[in-house]
């Protein structure tokens, strides 16, 4: 079998739909490293002034993470363009991708159970997004339900999904090898679909 390339997983979707706290619990289970494009962001631009530096510092952050063959998360609304340009540079840098698209509706990303509040600001900026489509991007490998995220870190239902779609795909379409992890018990990422 031919030896299997860094692995990148992209979380993406809207502000507040669960990109941190699912990369970080991800990134620990797979033993790899979390990086959050948000500390990548220029102060005092808005995103979209930046979203191709920002895109050009997550895949230096993924390569540099993914050197030892450990896996990297990454967590980051994406654009189409930003999508196009992650997937390409990190092909180039001989790190595989794989794309899951967070989703959750509006009213449960605010309610005041999820964990964590948000400014008026931000409010309408995750409408506008939701609006925008980035919790349903065409492109994606994978679409995950977030709407009855805990804070809690979740294992078992993505252990299961990644056994079926993520560590079965490989730059070259052959079977992979899902590494023993201890899993911890969870039922709260209903997975909405995927595609290879």
């Amino acid at each position: 079998m031919a030896e299997q390339l860094p692995l990148a997983v992209v979380l993406h979707g809207s502000i507040g739909v669960g990109k941190t706290t699912l990369g970080i619990a991800l990134a620990c289970h797979l033993g790899g490293s979390y990086i959050d494009g948000d500390q990548f962001q220029q102060a005092g631009r808005p995103r979209f002034a930046s979203s191709r530096k920002v895109a050009g510092d997550l895949v230096k952050a993924a390569v540099s993470a993914t050197h030892t063959g450990a896996p990297a998360v990454l967590g980051h609304p994406l654009r189409c363009t930003d999508y196009i340009f992650l997937k390409h540079r990190l092909a180039l840098a001989g790190v595989r991708s794989f794309f899951i698209n967070l989703r959750a509706p509006l009213e449960i990303i605010v309610a005041p159970g999820r964990g964590r509040s948000f400014n008026d600001w931000e409010r309408q900026r995750m409408a506008e997004m939701i609006e925008q489509g980035y919790n349903n991007r065409p492109w994606s490998n994978a679409w995950i339900d977030t709407q009855d995220l805990e804070k809690r870190a979740c294992g078992r239902s993505w252990k299961r999904w990644l056994d079926q779609t993520l560590y079965k795909r490989t730059a070259e379409n052959q079977a992979g090898h899902l590494p023993s992890h201890d899993w911890v018990e969870a039922e709260c990422l209903p997975v909405v679909g995927s595609r290879l």
